[in-house]
């Protein structure tokens, strides 16, 4: 965490979707998940990595994270604006 409490998370939709593509974002934010780097912790702003995401143009790694989470059991804090729930399984 830095100075403005952005965690991995946080900072994997701020400032590497400038230099990456949405997909290598989305591969990020799934890898950062799996080895339990926190995906709902705000910033001293009260932020979630998912509203940082959203006021951007990277939908898909918000998408993710929220998903990464309802998997999970745990409901995000702040769902993306355009959440689209996954489809249960058969």
């Amino acid at each position: 965490m830095d100075d403005f409490g952005f965690t991995a998370m946080h900072e994997s939709v701020n400032r590497t979707g400038q230099a990456a593509t949405e997909m290598q974002v989305t591969e990020l934010a799934q890898y950062l998940a799996d080895i339990g780097v926190p995906i709902d912790e705000e910033d001293i702003r009260h932020r979630t990595a998912i509203q940082l995401g959203d006021l951007s143009s990277l939908d898909m790694p918000i998408q993710r994270m929220a998903d990464i989470l309802v998997s999970r059991g745990i409901p995000p804090k702040h769902f993306p604006k355009e959440y689209i729930k996954p489809a249960a399984a058969p």
